[in-house]
Order: structure tokens, then C-alpha cells, then sequence
């Protein structure tokens, strides 16, 4: 036993301790790409008799929690796959692949230019969380608020694709740590009032199109995977290869990318042999499906047209707590402003707020949002209706 690396001694006490780790806790993704690196660089003496029964089963019991939970960046997945093969090769056979069309998918629907203005409905009361006085009065500081998706009031959330790839439903709850602010290019439009702005008493939040770039131009490699994707609207009945796709602000090739993407992601679930030693029976688990889940919906949800602006946050000091009308239970919000998201101060983040057809008078909010940032132009919008 002398000849394992003191870090592989660690594994034991990790794996004893995983069941916990998946319900409760989110390993920092450092953390496993250390795990990984450690393991690999032992894997020539795996099958050898330093390796007790104890120390394999460890490792399998970790690897499998790697492929299943930590689904990039694709060659740390590729180091699974070359450590598993060395324990029972066809547990990890297909992981590579599963990994890499996922990441393809992704970078897919992520957006790399847009053209129309994007806007959020919203409460007249997240005004005053999104919209603050700066601390500089040279600064127009702007605070992007984020939700945890798991609390969106979609209950379909981040399963329809799961359904798409396993014909299952998921009735366990896993924590999400992706935090997201829904957005379109249906600006002033009155169905989109009547749902998602308290029946026309709240506003539209009009953003800032250079602060639209700022994000776009983010690096796609960043851990935080903080930008804009399109969502993909999808129909289907119990044949999972027959399926309807509608993605708003596609061209025809990059939608026919991403259903051909989908059918061959399809096809390797199919294809998957389900894990030897995971409850789970599936060929492919809902958490090693990542963002991508949350950027698949029900096909009737279409005419919203959703893009969303998505972060991960790992860290629960960076989550704030508030209360919200008719839930008994706080929500979860990460805030997000230019420092910390990189974003060009001179860029403010949004550039008009439309009041809703039932909303309090422009008088009573106008003064608030001019005081905050007079750039901003407030007005009314151009529907009615009676409440």
C-alpha cells in the first residue's frame, strides 16, 4: 500500500461519504478535476496488487459519480473513460461521446449575436433590486438579478428533454445551482403582460443592447457559463425519434444542427448500457445532462420566444434569500453586477422600462428610476385592457 500516492488515500474517505455529497452538496468542479487528474495518473498501477478490493471499489464507486454528475469539459470525461476501462469497460464506454454531444448542444443554443432588443417582464417591485443608486454618482450601476431555475413556475423545469432521451419522468429532487433570467424579443407584447407581469400591473425591462454583447462576448470556457441561449421548443408523443423542434432566431442550417445533434445524442442513449452499480436505470442521469436540460421546453410554451441569461453558482454566500408574495418559503437569487460579471461600466443594463396597461401611474415610479439613472427612459405601454 506503500506505493499510492497519499491524495488516492483520500478516495476511501470520499467515496464513504458520496451518497451525502450528491444530495446535499456541490463538489467545486476543481475539486473533481483534481480527483480525476490523481486517479489517472495511477491508472497503470490499477490492476496491479498494490490495488486492493477496497481501493478498486472506491474507485469505481467515484468514477461512476464523475461520469454521471460532471459532464465536462470532455477530456477530463476522456481520463474517466481510460481509468474505467482499466475496472469494466463497458460502464464507461459511450460517457465520451454522451459528454461531448451534450457539449455540443450547448455551445448550439448558446447565442453569439442578436439583432432585436431583449426584455424581461417582470414585478414593479424588482425595480428597486435591479435598478439602485450607485455608490459613484459618475456610475449608472445596474444589478442583473437571477432565479434558481428550480423555482421557476414552469413544473415541467429542466425535464422535458430528460423525458426526450429516456421516455422517463424524474420524480427526485436535485438541488440546481444554475441561476437564470428569462428575456425576448416580444417587447410591449400584451399576452406576455397578461402572464408574466402580475396581469398587467408590472413592467418590461428593455436591456441595454451593448450590455446584450458584453455578454455575448464572453469566453465559452468560463466555469460560470454565464451568457445567453436560445430556448429550443420541442413536441413529441412516445417515439422519441420523432420530434418537432422550433428554436426563435435561427437560420434553417443551425436548426437542423441541433436536431441532428439530438437525434445522434438520441441514439447513444440507446445505445448506453446502464450503470452495474447505480440505482439509477437509465443510460443517462438528468445531472449529467447539465445546462442543456434547462434550455429544452414543452413545445406549447413556444410563442414566448425565450432567450435566458444563465450562471452557475456554487458558493452559497453569493445567493441571496428574499421572500416572496404567496410562498411560504424564501426564493434563491444570485445578483449580478458589472465588476463581477465583467461587464464595460460605461454600459448601463437596461436602456427603457414600459409600464404595464394596469400598472400604477408613471408618476409614481418615473421619479424613482430617473433618481437611480436618469438615462433610462420610462413609459407607458402602448396596450390596454381592462383588469
Amino acid at each position: 500500500m506503500d506505493c499510492v500516492v497519499t491524495p488516492l488515500k483520500t478516495l476511501m474517505g470520499f467515496s464513504v461519504h458520496l451518497n451525502v455529497q450528491l444530495k446535499f452538496y456541490n463538489l467545486p468542479n476543481i475539486e473533481i478535476e483534481n480527483l480525476i487528474y490523481e486517479i489517472y495518473k495511477e491508472k497503470d498501477f490499477i490492476n496491479s496488487e498494490t490495488y486492493t478490493s477496497d481501493y478498486r471499489n472506491a474507485l469505481v464507486i467515484a468514477l461512476n459519480w464523475i461520469s454521471n454528475y460532471y459532464s465536462e469539459p470532455a477530456e477530463l470525461l476522456n481520463r474517466v473513460s481510460i481509468i474505467g476501462s482499466h475496472l469494466y469497460k463497458e460502464n464507461f464506454k459511450n460517457r465520451k461521446r454522451l459528454a461531448e454531444l451534450i457539449q455540443k448542444l450547448e455551445k448550439d443554443l448558446r447565442v453569439t449575436n442578436i439583432t432585436k432588443d431583449l426584455c424581461q417582464y417582470t414585478a414593479v417591485s424588482t425595480i428597486t433590486k435591479v435598478i439602485v443608486l450607485p455608490e459613484d454618482k459618475d456610475k449608472k450601476h445596474g444589478k442583473l438579478r437571477l432565479t434558481n431555475v428550480r423555482q421557476f413556475n414552469d413544473p415541467s423545469e429542466g425535464t422535458v428533454l430528460y423525458k426526450l432521451l429516456t421516455q422517463n419522468h424524474s420524480n427526485s429532487f436535485n438541488q440546481s445551482y444554475y441561476y437564470v433570467s428569462s428575456a425576448t424579443t416580444k417587447v410591449d407584447n400584451l399576452s406576455l403582460w397578461r402572464t408574466y407581469a402580475q396581469d398587467g400591473k408590472g413592467v418590461c425591462l428593455v436591456y441595454n443592447e451593448k450590455y446584450i454583447q458584453d455578454l455575448i462576448k464572453r469566453p465559452q470556457g468560463d466555469p460560470t457559463k454565464l451568457g445567453i441561449y436560445r430556448i429550443c421548443y420541442v413536441k413529441f408523443e412516445d417515439d422519441c425519434d420523432d420530434f418537432q423542434l422550433y428554436i426563435p432566431g435561427f437560420d434553417n442550417q443551425t436548426c437542423k444542427n441541433v436536431e441532428s445533434d439530438l437525434k445522434e445524442l438520441i441514439n447513444e442513449c440507446k445505445c448506453s448500457s446502464p450503470s452495474s452499480t447505480s440505482n439509477n436505470t437509465d443510460s443517462v442521469n438528468s445531472g449529467q445532462l447539465g445546462l442543456i436540460k434547462y434550455l429544452f421546453k414543452d413545445y406549447s410554451y413556444k410563442d414566448e420566444e425565450e432567450y435566458r441569461i444563465i450562471v452557475q453558482e456554487n458558493d452559497s454566500k453569493k445567493i441571496s434569500l428574499e421572500n416572496c408574495a404567496d410562498h411560504k418559503v424564501p426564493f434563491l437569487y444570485k445578483y449580478l453586477d458589472k465588476e463581477s460579471s465583467n461587464i464595460n461600466e460605461n454600459n448601463q443594463l437596461y436602456k427603457k422600462v414600459i409600464l404595464g396597461p394596469n400598472c400604477d401611474d408613471i408618476d409614481y415610479i418615473g421619479p424613482y428610476i430617473k433618481l437611480c439613472n436618469p438615462i433610462i427612459d420610462v413609459v407607458k405601454t402602448k396596450n390596454s385592457y381592462r383588469k
